[in-house]
């Protein structure tokens, strides 16, 4: 019997994906097919690879883990070109109702950036974790793959999937590129090289945001979002599915803690952005497991009705 999760996350890529390429014909955009052509191979010899170990190796855990790499790496792709072709229908931009917002809450973004950028010592882990963190959940996957056999991965990628989709909508709806397209950073080597992302960066949104996307290709699209943040949302979900593997949650809990602390500093976010970020996880993994649930019940039940008529 076909698994439900899997189903469902196929039916939603394959949603995306028709809708991408119906809006890429009507808005004439200018896309880089061979390279995206190229990720989607890759993807599919994973996802091949997969049904491989499942049904001729037997190795359930090793199939789940190569369903999730090739998953995620094709969904994540898709995700973010209709970001890109967002920027032609997107919504008034609110960076700065939001900067507003964390002055009302007491922050002062530039001091703070500032502030953490003068202790080297500081500044680096937040450098090294926030340009990491978005290998965490295929490194969760990995680890999984040795010994789980309770479809963890479906659970954390459909969980992804529903925090990508609500992020995406909420930027094009109300579209935002972070804290250091307010402020003005100095621009010194040193403060330059202390930033993931950096002033540069910063003006390269805001000329997107401006002139339209032009050519989209996997190997020079950036992050787009402003709010809310993906990766404090990322961060969140992958902490509360690690917690599930003893060893692993304590280990993740501790990235990922600053992993957010580090995101409106070399993420360039506003703090709410952080904020509405661990909303969208919760609401995520929320949904998540209850569509989660109904799935499973509904195969079990299915794989029990036989065996009721035959008693009956």
């Amino acid at each position: 019997m076909p698994n439900p999760l899997r189903t469902t996350l196929f039916a939603v890529l394959g949603t995306i994906i028709a809708g991408e390429i119906v809006w890429k014909i009507l808005g004439h955009f200018d896309v880089d097919m061979q390279s995206y052509g190229l990720l989607a191979s890759f993807s599919l010899a994973f996802l091949l690879s997969s049904v491989f170990y499942e049904r001729i190796r037997k190795n359930p855990s090793i199939g789940s883990m190569l369903f999730g790499l090739g998953f995620l790496l094709i969904f994540a792709a898709s995700v973010n070109v209709v970001s890109y072709f967002g920027l032609t229908i997107a919504g008034p931009r609110i960076d700065e109702p939001l900067a507003a917002i964390d002055r009302a809450l007491g922050v002062d973004w530039l001091e703070l950036m500032l502030f953490t950028t003068s202790h080297p010592a500081l500044n680096f882990i937040f450098q090294v974790a926030y340009s990491v963190s978005l290998y965490e959940t295929l490194l969760l996957m990995i680890l999984w793959g040795w010994n789980d056999r309770t479809r963890l991965t479906e659970q954390l990628c459909l969980a992804l999937v529903i925090g990508g989709i609500v992020t995406v909508i909420t930027w094009i709806s109300m579209p935002s590129f972070g804290a250091f397209t307010v402020y003005t950073i100095p621009t010194t080597p040193a403060l330059k090289s202390a930033l993931a992302l950096n002033a540069d960066y910063a003006r390269l949104l805001l000329h997107l945001w401006t002139h339209g996307p032009g050519h989209i290709s996997p190997l020079t699209v950036k992050g787009l979002v402003g709010f809310p943040s993906f990766h404090a949302a990322q961060a969140i979900i992958a902490t509360w599915y690690a917690r599930k593997t003893r060893f692993l949650f304590y280990p993740f809990l501790a990235f990922n803690t600053v992993v957010i602390l580090s995101t409106p500093i070399q993420g360039g976010h506003h703090v709410v952005d952080v904020i509405g970020g661990l909303a969208v996880a919760a609401f995520a993994i929320w949904i998540a497991t209850l569509a989660g649930n109904r799935l499973v019940a509904t195969k079990n039940e299915k794989k029990t009705v036989p065996a009721l008529v035959t008693v009956s």
